[in-house]
């Protein structure tokens, strides 16, 4: 596969390759998308008109005759250009000729950036930048911060007090002026980077009140990408631990205990049984699973005392039910 600096017109459908699945793992994808918008000043961009989830951000773009002709992003620096032209949070197509001086002399990796030491740190907050639209609509002085839409159960944020609709002007003494998404990843990495065990001051607006609070940072919890798996012949199937990250992205409640499917086998019982990837089993027959060890000891059991079906009692969405699934022994 290689690039071809080849222009795209307005509506051209284009196919995005990437990397994400229901269970918020990195497989295998693809998204049929269309240009929706070309822009030739102060040199030629291209909008895609759908939403891509992150597992497609940076993926190769693909024309109509399979050529790759760049690969999508948010946001170009305001330095190559991209703040004079580019929607923030619209996703793009970034050429290949602009890619091509970095093809032939690839950057050595972590170039210009400090070395990462030790683990990284957590707060358990998701945020927006305050644009200048919603300072307005709530009558505040100035645009920029950051507004607290969702609070992680468990938090360093939760047991510091702070609230969805907050609003964060300030973190461990440095002022959060926030406009754009793009901005928000320089918050995240603030706070990835100030270290776990660190208890640092956060100044926020409540109500247009100021308030101050202390916060303590913990290490950032395991995720989808490092949990553990375990792979059985019986039913035919991959599971892995229910991590944080899953259960923020598909809204799983705390008190969901069990293990998410992974992979269903080719032919398998559990394939039969018309299973697929994101079901979460929370009981193998008579045995209750609220993890991955106790998944492996339910197979084993099947195993001891061979049954000519096994009833799974899952989750799917917001639904719950049994899957009948017949072994082979």
């Amino acid at each position: 596969m290689s690039f071809a600096d080849v222009p795209l017109q307005l509506g051209d459908p284009v196919l995005v390759l990437g990397r994400m699945s229901e269970t918020v793992d990195y497989v295998p994808g693809v998204v049929l998308d269309h240009i929706a918008a070309v822009v030739d000043t102060p040199r030629t961009a291209y909008c895609l008109a759908g939403g891509l989830k992150m597992g497609f951000l940076s993926g190769p773009v693909l024309n109509v005759r399979g050529e790759v002709v760049g690969v999508t992003g948010i946001e170009l620096s305001e330095e190559e250009g991209g703040g004079l032209y580019s929607r923030s949070g619209v996703p793009m197509v970034f050429q290949a000729a602009l890619l091509a001086p970095y093809i032939a002399s690839p950057p050595r990796s972590g170039a210009g950036e400090p070395k990462a030491s030790g683990e990284e740190a957590w707060l358990g907050v998701f945020t927006q930048p305050l644009k200048p639209e919603f300072a307005a609509y709530w009558g505040l002085p100035e645009a920029g911060g950051l507004i607290v839409s969702t609070v992680v159960p468990d938090s360093p944020a939760a047991q510091a007090g702070i609230q969805p609709g907050d609003i964060i002007k300030s973190f461990d003494g440095k002022p959060q002026r926030a406009t754009q998404d793009r901005e928000v990843l320089n918050f995240s990495r603030l706070v990835r980077d100030t270290g776990p065990g660190k208890t640092v001051r956060i100044e926020l607006l409540r109500n247009g009140q100021p308030l101050t609070l202390e916060a303590t940072l913990t290490t950032r919890p395991q995720s989808a990408q490092d949990a553990e798996e375990y792979e059985e012949n019986v039913l035919g199937l991959t599971v892995r631990e229910l991590t944080r990250d899953i259960r923020i992205a598909l809204n799983i409640a705390e008190d969901v205990q069990g293990v998410i499917v992974r992979r269903v086998a080719s032919g398998s019982p559990a394939q039969a049984a018309k299973m697929r990837p994101g079901v979460i089993i929370m009981a193998v027959g008579d045995y209750t699973v609220t993890n991955l060890e106790e998944y492996r000891q339910a197979i084993e059991k099947l195993r001891e005392t061979r049954p000519a079906e096994v009833p799974l009692f899952a989750r799917v969405g917001s639904a719950t039910g049994f899957f009948r699934v017949r072994p082979r022994w």
